[in-house]
């Protein structure tokens, strides 16, 4: 997967979470990766910026 400016794991994790966690978060996202997840990660990004962690 390309690297882009956001993704499930800084939106499940943040920065609570281990790198090792995030890799196993990433590993998750590519093998259920659809439309509709990318919309909630998508949706959580915009709800993260506004009202914060």
């Amino acid at each position: 997967m390309q690297p882009g400016l956001t993704g499930w794991a800084q939106v499940i994790g943040g920065r609570a979470i281990s790198t090792a966690g995030k890799a196993a978060l990433d590993v998750w996202y590519v093998r259920n990766a659809s439309f509709v997840l990318d919309l909630e990660i998508v949706l959580r990004t915009i709800s993260l910026v506004i009202f914060g962690e």
